[in-house]
């Protein structure tokens, strides 16, 4: 595999992740509903992650393969999952009060 390759899938696999977490936090702020503890979740689920990241954690799966293969799946499945659940509620209107006014629109108009 090139270095160019490497690089640019090391860069797309730090950078893809970032969206829809954006998106969640972006989106429970503009509600002002739980924006506090989306954000809070998110900062605590990174640090885990990046810690695990630099304690070992891809030297270990390396030794269990079939845990890596377990893990994989079960991100297939959760991005199925939650790209289902995105284009389900893309076409519902949804409705939110900011600042005491009714707000009435697409749930496409808040990416």
């Amino acid at each position: 595999m090139s270095v160019f390759v490497q690089g640019f899938a090391l860069g797309a696999a730090l950078i893809l992740p970032i969206g829809p977490q954006n998106t969640i936090v972006l989106r429970q702020g503009m509600l002002r509903r739980y924006a506090f503890l989306a954000a809070t979740y998110c900062v605590i689920s990174d640090m885990l992650l990046i810690t695990t990241g630099v304690l070992g954690g891809a030297a270990f799966l390396q030794r269990y393969p079939l845990l890596m293969l377990a893990m994989t799946w079960m991100g297939v499945v959760f991005l199925l999952w939650y790209s289902y659940g995105l284009i389900k509620t893309l076409y519902q209107p949804i409705s939110a009060e900011v600042e005491g006014v009714a707000v009435n629109s697409l749930s496409l108009s808040y990416y």
